[in-house]
């Protein structure tokens, strides 16, 4: 069987939670409250806050690429924070789309803090929710965005993470936009 790059993508969120563990999924747990533009989605950790600073600067530009995704791009996706029942927990949702009350996408990680939530569940989720977002140049054969897992890779032993980003074609470096 031969595995297309989109499902490498989806093999990806798995590899990150593997490598590092909850945190990569559930970097915060505990109460909700409501949420604004200027509340910390990371308020105990300022590299999660600033990845995703980064990826809400860049949301329009890749909401416009993921709308009509030029040739040479695949496997655009959107991690989101979905909310149950007082608890949350982070997801890769690929495919997902634009929806009259915000967007929806299918969730591509087992949770393991959400009880009725489960992969491949379909769920809702607003834009003040996503907190990363991804694709794949398939000329270059690199992976734009992924900021959390970024900077997940700075928390890892070097020789991981540089398998991780050969693999994946993963250049931390990089804004995210196509050049």
């Amino acid at each position: 069987m031969i595995y297309s790059k989109q499902l490498s993508m989806i093999l990806c969120a798995v590899l990150i939670i593997a490598l590092f563990g909850w945190y990569a999924i559930v970097p915060m747990q505990g109460s909700l409250t409501q949420q604004s533009q200027s509340d910390p989605v990371f308020p105990d950790d300022q590299d999660m806050q600033a990845a995703y600073n980064k990826a809400q600067d860049q949301l329009d530009y890749f909401l416009e690429l993921a709308a009509d995704p030029p040739r040479e791009t695949q496997g655009f996706a959107i991690k989101a924070r979905i909310e149950e029942n007082q608890r949350e927990e982070f997801f890769w949702l690929y495919p997902f789309e634009n929806t009259a009350a915000g967007f929806a996408g299918r969730i591509n990680d087992d949770p393991t803090v959400l009880l009725k939530t489960f992969k491949g569940d379909i769920v809702e989720f607003d834009r003040k929710d996503i907190v990363d977002w991804t694709f794949d140049d398939t000329r270059l054969n690199v992976m734009h965005g992924n900021f959390t897992g970024c900077v997940e890779l700075t928390r890892q032993a070097p020789e991981n993470a540089k398998q991780f980003q050969e693999f994946f074609g993963l250049d931390c470096t990089k804004l995210g936009e196509l050049r």
